[in-house]
């Protein structure tokens, strides 16, 4: 089995995000991939877990140690994800709650109480994801490049669950993962 953490969105801004993902659906065809996936930050990159029952008992144990999390949005930008022929499409977001602080504690943490080599590799990464991988790159771009930048510069978005996600494979095109678990921060 394969897995990561991520601060999931709360109600309102996972509504507010969903606005974004319709709109370059229907007006710019990106579809909808990856809208079976809450909108989150990532804790880090997926690695194997050999014992998934023990990694859940970390996971309520990690989140125990978390408080829920706001950001601001500092701009959208492209890319292409998950080949360099399709596109993507995310928030940068401006912090100062020690993203780089939590990710670093969560790879010791793994590291140490369960054994599972992992890297450290988001270090510096401020991104929410809002949807990709089924349209060329320039209709994303196309999209982003028609967005007035009052609508979403400076909105602050909440964050407030830790979730579990799962992928059953090494395979984590937006399609193919979930959000197994979802632990509300306190």
């Amino acid at each position: 089995m394969i897995g990561t953490l991520c601060f999931i969105a709360d109600f309102d801004t996972e509504n507010y995000l969903n606005e974004f993902k319709l709109e370059a659906s229907e007006k710019f065809h990106v579809g909808v991939s990856g809208g079976n996936v809450p909108r989150h930050i990532s804790l880090g990159m997926p690695y194997d877990v050999p014992d998934w029952n023990k990694y859940i008992e970390f996971a309520y144990a990690f989140a125990k140690t978390l408080k829920p999390v706001t950001v601001r949005i500092a701009g959208i930008a492209t890319a292409s994800f998950p080949t360099p022929d399709v596109g993507a499409f995310v928030l940068k977001f401006d912090e100062d709650f020690g993203l780089d602080f939590i990710r670093a504690r969560l790879t010791d943490s793994i590291r140490k109480e369960l054994g599972i080599s992992i890297t450290d590799n988001l270090i510096g990464k401020r991104l929410v994801a809002l949807g990709c991988g089924t349209a060329p790159v320039e209709n994303y771009r196309e999209y982003v490049a028609s967005l007035e930048p009052e609508r979403y510069i400076g909105k602050t978005l909440r964050f407030d669950q830790l979730g579990v996600f799962y992928y059953p494979s090494a395979n984590w095109d937006p399609a193919t993962y979930m959000c197994y678990r979802k632990i509300r921060l306190m």
